[in-house]
């Protein structure tokens, strides 16, 4: 069942940069043929991802997200979702563009962390660990999204401020459309970043005998960027490039809790994660 798993991983691997070229044609071209193609690539990119997970599951006996490779396979199975999901209810096709080649970054790292399933290490065993995992993934890919939105919404404010109506301005969505989309993603994101941080913290104590370690500390930084965030959309009304910039850096403090502390601390404690 794992080299069948390997197998979907490795379609998926390959429909993604399909589905990028095909979002790409369709921003130049502006044809609904493509528009649609674009889409069905993806969403057979996640479905083959969704086949990999089965098969990896049925192999290893437990739910995925314990080792690197799971970790990030996840990830890129998060945005994918996300941005089907942003693609069906706000009708935002140019997100594909942005989205597609963060999901591929995460599946080509986890591919390079590769190796067949086996028993979880203690650190990331028993309670409170699912549920983490969960709502780790489902913050990232939201955080994504909103990252996505708001390079666009940089991008479509600076053509405005150039007067530029036509060309690119054309091509992307409103900056309402943008603003949305970029502040829904935070706001759920939020929702499922400060669950994260709790089961964190709580297995933190229940491994090491503290509430507070490198990760619990470095989430603890994102979700303080995100409440700003939340704190000058909703409660003092600020709009814009600020909010816009928040939520990119939210997303590259992210990134580095995923590529650089989560691997150093593994390191430190002798198992990949």
């Amino acid at each position: 069942m794992e080299r069948l798993s390997v197998v979907f991983m490795l379609l998926s691997i390959f429909a993604y940069p399909l589905a990028f070229l095909a979002y790409l044609e369709h921003f130049f071209t502006r044809r609904r043929m493509m528009a649609g193609l674009a889409t069905a690539i993806l969403a057979f990119g996640l479905a083959a991802q969704t086949i990999s997970f089965i098969f990896r599951m049925s192999a290893s006996g437990h739910l995925l997200g314990a080792s690197a490779y799971e970790s990030l396979a996840l990830a890129a199975w998060f945005v994918v979702l996300g941005n089907l999901m942003v693609e069906r209810y706000l009708k935002i096709k140019t997100l594909g563009l942005v989205v597609t080649p963060v999901a591929l970054l995460f599946l080509l790292r986890a591919y390079s962390y590769y190796k067949p399933p086996s028993a979880r290490v203690a650190p990331i065993s028993g309670s409170f660990v699912d549920i983490h995992f969960i709502s780790m993934f489902t913050a990232s890919a939201a955080f994504a999204i909103a990252a996505a939105s708001a390079i666009l919404y940089l991008i479509q404010e600076h053509n405005f401020k150039k007067k530029r109506a036509s060309g690119l301005a054309m091509r992307l969505p409103s900056l309402s459309i943008l603003e949305r989309a970029e502040e829904g993603a935070v706001i759920l994101g939020f929702i499922f970043l400060t669950i994260t941080l709790i089961t964190g913290a709580i297995r933190a104590n229940q491994v090491w005998g503290t509430f507070v370690d490198a990760i619990v500390i470095a989430s603890g930084v994102a979700w303080l960027i995100y409440l700003a965030y939340i704190l000058l959309k909703m409660v003092i009304g600020l709009r814009g490039r600020k909010p816009a910039l928040l939520a990119i850096i939210g997303f590259g403090v992210i990134l580095a809790i995923r590529f650089a502390v989560v691997p150093y601390l593994s390191y430190l404690h002798g198992y990949r994660a």
